[in-house]
């Protein structure tokens, strides 16, 4: 070989091989064609044969069955490996070129089955990627906007919580100087939340929204009662109550909401079921108008817990025994006089369940005997019958025997609590214990000699032998 030769062999060696080419087809064959294919150069005979039967497109639709070419999976695989299609029908919504698709369904949706007529719009592969490409950081800055917000979120409660027990822990390490407790829903409160404490010693006092009924019927009033009992030094604000019970107020400072969080007592249970003894003491022997007004308050407050009390268990009967609605709204305050009628002229809530039962019975077999009477009738019956059986009771001075509720009726927590405390204040008033007493004159009170004075004082009506110097504590509470 000469030098010419050589040089000619080396300089084709060279030159950079001439690229190879897709076989480029398009379907239906001849003029107007609406798929475009373009094959792998690399692409063997067989599987060149098979992309072009599974591409080839009539004016009516495939040529072919998938079914007829061989396994669809087998088939499908190789014509997402060697080829791609293009929809010369469908323009990108971006660009305007061809849309791309990856199979025959694809085109259908686009295309229709014949792929001529455009059924929707579609991107082309240039802009399907950049926008797959945008998505994805789309979706990864949002993942790491939403890491940031978790750890800010994370960090946030790390402060709160540290805030909160550093504000519980102030508030308990206040010493309690309170000798009496201010307010008539506060003072059965109290007691009700001290003979819960002393149930169970270790635990905190639940939140009031935790409870289906509230302490006293009335969340409302809970809580006002719930923050007036910490404003006064006698509860705190539980450390592991729930985060979401809190929030910063405008100028920084800790805010919480009452019915939300979780309390304990300031002193232990004992010491709090004596400072509600001593305060109903010092109410049952109090003197003067004020005294009186404030146990007027206080039985009035019973009477409608317990009043309120016979009323849920009277539409409770309704609804679940008897398949009727609730009392009616329109004559509810006519019920609600009844029951505080009948608990005040000395029947107990007891006994008015037993009365409202009757009543209940008695509309119902009404009900039955007049078929024209539907169920909101035989629930306004119901408060008619309540009076009738009231009246009738007292007309005929017949004893009327206690019911218990059934223990699937929710019973307010402060009700025990609140029965307790109007005996103890409410007791020693009583005209049968102050003439049962032989300790006191007509009026319930007892002399004795103070600095050389006689002083007149309010008898408890405590026997001799458990009377102390100093105070009389009511059986009930000591």
């Amino acid at each position: 070989m000469g030098k010419r030769a050589r040089r000619r062999r080396r300089e084709a060696a060279a030159k950079p091989a001439a690229a190879a080419k897709p076989t480029i087809l398009q379907f239906p064959h001849g003029e107007d064609p609406v798929l475009h294919v373009e094959i792998a150069p690399d692409t063997t005979p067989e599987d060149l044969a098979l992309v072009h039967r599974y591409w080839d497109l009539t004016t009516y639709g495939w040529r072919y069955k998938v079914r007829e070419l061989g396994s669809t999976l087998t088939v499908l695989n190789t014509v997402t490996a060697r080829s791609r299609a293009f929809l010369l029908s469908v323009e990108c919504s971006l660009c305007g070129e061809p849309v791309g698709i990856a199979n025959r369904s694809a085109g259908t949706v686009l295309a229709g089955p014949a792929l001529s007529e455009p059924r929707a719009t579609g991107l082309c592969p240039d802009c399907q990627d950049h926008h797959t490409a945008a998505k994805e950081q789309q979706q990864r800055l949002a993942a790491e906007h939403a890491v940031l917000e978790k750890q800010k979120a994370q960090e946030a409660e790390k402060e709160l919580r540290a805030r909160v027990t550093a504000w519980t822990t102030r508030e308990r390490e206040v010493p309690c100087d309170s000798r009496t407790v201010n307010g008539n829903a506060e003072l059965i409160l109290l007691l009700a939340l001290a003979e819960r404490a002393r149930a169970g010693r270790s635990k905190p006092l639940p939140a009031l929204s935790s409870l289906e009924n509230g302490w006293t019927g009335d969340l409302e009033r809970d809580a006002k009662a719930l923050s007036s009992l910490r404003e006064q030094g006698l509860l705190v604000v539980d450390s592991q109550s729930p985060l979401s019970a809190f929030q910063l107020g405008d100028s920084g400072g800790l805010m919480y909401v009452p019915a939300e969080v979780l309390w304990n007592l300031k002193l232990d249970p004992d010491a709090t079921i004596d400072l509600v003894a001593n305060t109903c003491v010092r109410r049952a022997t109090a003197t003067g108008q004020q005294s009186a007004t404030e146990i007027a308050a206080l039985a009035r407050l019973v009477t409608t817990l317990e009043a309120t009390h016979v009323i849920d268990y009277l539409n409770s009967l309704l609804t679940k025994k008897y398949g009727y609605p609730p009392a009616p709204e329109a004559r509810e305050v006519e019920l609600f006089d009844t029951i505080v009628d009948g608990i005040t002229g000395g029947y107990t809530a007891g006994q008015m369940i037993a009365i409202v039962w009757r009543a209940a019975d008695s509309a119902a077999g009404w009900k039955e005997r007049n078929a024209r009477m539907g169920p909101a009738e035989a629930s306004s019956a119901t408060v008619t019958m309540v009076r009738k059986k009231l009246d009738d009771a007292r007309e005929r001075r017949q004893p009327v025997p206690e019911y218990e509720p059934p223990r699937w009726m929710a019973v307010p927590a402060a009700l025990g609590a609140a029965r307790q405390v109007l005996e103890a204040v409410e007791g020693p008033r009583r005209r049968d214990r102050i003439m049962a007493c032989g300790q006191c004159d007509v009026n319930g009170f007892f002399s004795q000699e103070v600095d050389g004075r006689e002083v007149a004082s309010r008898c408890l009506h405590i026997p001799t032998a458990r009377r102390s110097d100093d105070d009389h504590l009511p059986a009930d509470l000591g």
